[in-house]
């Protein structure tokens, strides 16, 4: 296998836990202390990123991309030369 997929895997195993790194923080209203942890930002496997990144998008085709008619469905195409490599 190639280096750069064991990396990738060897680091989405590590997201989410809290010995690989986390960050304090405090809520604003309780005052309660509570611990985040890192994630591994990484786009091909970590399920957290890929989600938190689908919700933005449809957040913004919604907000500013669809506009505010009634419809049932949209299908949006990217040309090959714009897509992620994969």
């Amino acid at each position: 296998m190639p280096a750069y997929v064991e990396r990738e895997f060897r680091r989405y195993l590590e997201c989410g836990i809290l010995a690989y790194g986390f960050a304090r923080a405090r809520g604003p209203g309780c005052g309660h202390d509570f611990l985040v942890a890192f994630s591994c930002k990484d786009r091909g496997l970590c399920p957290s990123y890929n989600a938190r990144r689908m919700a933005e998008t449809a957040a913004h085709l919604v907000d500013h991309v669809i506009p505010p008619l009634p419809v049932r469905q949209w299908v949006r195409s990217v040309p090959k030369r714009l897509r992620w490599p994969i």
